[in-house]
This record gives C-alpha cells, structure tokens and sequence, in this order.
C-alpha cells in the first residue's frame, strides 16, 4: 500500500513546475513585455494569441498519438520528458530578450519562443494527464487527486518565486524566476518519471474491449458526450467563455492593483501569495461537494460567489480596505480552483466510460481551453491598450475597474448559465 501511495505522490510532483510555469506566464508575462521589454500590450496578445492557436491544434494530435504510442506497448514518459526540455530551454530564451528591444524585432522573437514554449508543453501535459488513464492497479482518481494537490502547490511556487524577487527589487527578477522554474521542470519531470511502475504499458488487439483510440468526431458523438456538449457546441462554448473570463481577470489583474489601486509591491504580493493558500484548501471542499451533489451543483456553488465577486469589485475594492484583497483574492483563485477540478474530475470519468483513450480525450480539453486562452490573452491586450496603461491616461482608475469587474463578471455568469444547462441534460 505505502509503495503504491509512494508512486501516486511520484507522479503529480511533474504537476507542479507546470501549474508554477502556467501561472507565471499568466500573471507577468505582460508585465514583463510592457514595462521591461516595452512592447505595446496589444502586440503582446497578438503574439500569444498566435502561439496559443498553435497549441490548440497540436493538442488533439498530440493526445491521439501518445495513445497509439500506449497501444503499441510503449510509456508514454519520453513524450512528457521530451516536451519538458523543449520547453524550458523556450522559457529561459523569452526572458533574455534585452530592454528597449526595437517592438517589430521583441514581438518576432515573442512569437518564435512562444511556439516553441507551449509546443514543448502540450508534448509534456497531454501524455501525462493521459497516464492516469494507463494505471495498472488502483483507482485512477487518486493519481488525479495527487496532480491536483501538487498542481495547486505549484500555484503557489510560479507566485512565491517571483514575488521573493520582486520584494528584494531585483531587476533581474522574472529572469532569475524563469531559471528557478526551468530548474524544477527538469528536476521534477525526472523524479516524477521514477512512477513508471504504475503505468504498464501493454500490447493491444483491434479487438480489446478495454482500448480503443477514437476519432475527435467519434470522441464527440459516443455516448453520454452528446448529452452535455450538445453536438460539440453548447459545453465547449462554455468551456471556452469561463476560460476567456478567467485569463482576461488574471492578465488586468496586476496592472489594475498597481496602477488603479496603487498598491505597493508587498501588499500586491501578500495578496497573490495568500490567494493561492486559499486555492489550495479550496479544492478538498469542492471534491466533497462534487461527490455529495454532483458535478451540476458542486459546479454551480463554485462558480456564482465568483462571478457575483468580480462583478462587484471596484465597489469593493474601491473602499480603501486593503485587506479585503487578501479575502477576495482567494475566495476567487479558490473558486476557479475548484470550478476546474470539478470540470476535470467529470470530463475524464465520462471520457473513461465512453471508452476512449485519455490522450485524446486531454488533447480535446486542451485544445478548448488554449483557445480560449488564446482569445482572452488577446482581448485583455487590447483592453489594456484602450485603458492606457502605458500612457497613463487619466481614465485609467475608471476603465481598469470596469474591465477588472464587471466585464469578467458578466463572462464567468454567460459560463455557469451555459454549462448548467448542458449538466442537468447531462444526469437526466
């Protein structure tokens, strides 16, 4: 039992340097490019939005491969490992473009590192997510409740690790972060990759009735998934809006503490460090949620406290209580936490029952939520150019507050009015 408890906490330790990477880039990247780098914001989302749409196609082809890999008696580590290198050596070379870089040159070389960081990261994440799916002896969830853990610890590493730079006011400070993270990356992929006794890759027939790599079409059609994608388009719009919502808060987020706000450095950071705490003891209350309501209403309970939360922001922030930022900050990251989890726990125990294989089931998730990503990442450049945030426009306390609240607000409502309905057709 403590050898097979020792392999599930081997494999989600590679969860963690990859949450870490996935929300640095999400919550600096742009502060990054604007403030060091000075590229205008929208040519920043442009370049992500390009790289992202890469990601998204690959993904679905990704995952449908390392299952046929699977099928042919092979692991699917190599994938996994191959994909970490690629896409540190990516992660240090985005962060030594020099400042004062001339814009058409900075957004070039944004665009080619980027490519290459999230093409490294859809080879690492897919075929590792899809491992659960190989395991040998036990219940799959539990590997899956580990990777989530170590996915939320790895959430407060990719906060903490910057953060401890910024307050030493290192102007090196998300340089020294990239090298900290690609360092983890490595270390972790390889002591995660020690699991391997889990997963037993074993040769399969056409005709096994416990394998079997379907088509994105066949994928979409098997039953029960009609019942909540409703023909491949109600769930994945849903799926697509909260995603949208989600990195469109993220991406306003640091600008409208800074700039609207005015908050100082520390209180920024104690704000983001304690959010992810909150986050982390969020997800056990959502999973007892999810297994005592069902995914429709553990799913609705996570998600309307946040809406109604970022919708009303700039009166509560507003008030000069900074305190509040620590609540409110986690209630939200805790709230998106879980709203994730529950989705994930349901897509991969619907995805198992229709017999597909998990690779091309995550590469399907995947590439949903990069495009969204890609559309939201985009938006928010665009949306913080309108605000001007490099001019310093004196509209900006009004403009950064209404995107910050209410526009994100309305986002994560369209998403729960969406996925509510494709759920209850869902257990009906």
């Amino acid at each position: 039992m403590a050898s097979f408890t020792g392999l599930k906490i081997l494999y989600g330790l590679f969860e963690l340097p990859l949450a870490a990477i996935e929300i640095f880039l999400r919550l600096y990247l742009f502060i990054h490019f604007t403030e060091v780098v000075k590229l205008p914001p929208w040519m920043t989302g442009l370049a992500l939005l390009v790289s992202l749409a890469s990601d998204a196609a690959l993904a679905p082809w990704i995952g449908a491969k390392s299952d046929a890999w699977f099928g042919y008696g092979r692991g699917r580590w190599p994938w996994a490992l191959g994909g970490a290198l690629v896409a540190g050596l990516a992660l240090l070379a985005m962060f030594q473009i020099p400042a004062g870089t001339e814009p058409h040159s900075a957004f070039a070389l944004l665009v080619l590192l980027m490519l290459v960081l999230n093409t490294g990261l859809v080879f690492a994440n897919v075929p590792y997510a899809a491992l659960i799916g190989d395991v040998a002896e036990g219940e799959p969830e539990s590997y899956l409740g580990w990777r989530v853990a170590f996915g939320g610890l790895g959430q407060l590493a990719g906060l903490a690790i910057p953060g401890f730079f910024i307050a030493l006011k290192d102007p090196l400070a998300f340089k020294q972060s990239a090298w900290i993270l690609t360092i983890l990356l490595f270390l972790l992929g390889f002591v995660s990759s020690m699991s391997r006794p889990a997963f037993r890759p074993r040769r399969v027939t056409p005709i096994d009735p416990d394998f079997a790599v379907l088509t994105t079409g066949d994928f979409l059609r098997a039953r029960p998934f009609p019942a909540f994608f409703h023909g491949a388009t109600l769930w994945l719009f849903a799926i697509a809006v909260l995603n949208v919502a989600v990195t469109f808060a993220l991406s306003v987020s640091l600008p409208y503490y800074k700039l609207s706000l005015r908050l100082e450095e520390n209180i920024t950071q104690g704000v983001l460090l304690t959010s992810a705490l909150f986050a982390i003891a969020a997800i056990p209350l959502w999973l007892l949620l999810y297994r005592r309501w069902g995914p429709r209403r553990a799913f609705l309970a996570s998600g309307l406290p946040w809406a109604a939360l970022t919708a009303l922001s700039p009166l509560i922030l507003g008030l000069g209580e900074k305190a509040l930022l620590y609540l409110y900050g986690g209630v939200l990251l805790g709230i998106f936490t879980a709203s994730t989890v529950i989705w994930e726990w349901w897509f991969v125990a619907n995805a198992r029952r229709v017999g597909a294989g998990l690779g091309a089931a995550y590469g399907l998730w995947r590439m949903m939520s990069r495009l969204a990503r890609a559309f939201g990442t985009a938006l928010a450049g665009l949306a913080l150019s309108w605000a001007g945030i490099q001019g310093f426009d004196p509209r900006i306390d009004d403009r950064l507050a209404l995107i910050y609240g209410p526009v994100v607000g309305i986002g994560i409502l369209l998403a729960l009015w969406l996925a509510y309905g494709n759920l209850k057709r869902s257990e009906t």
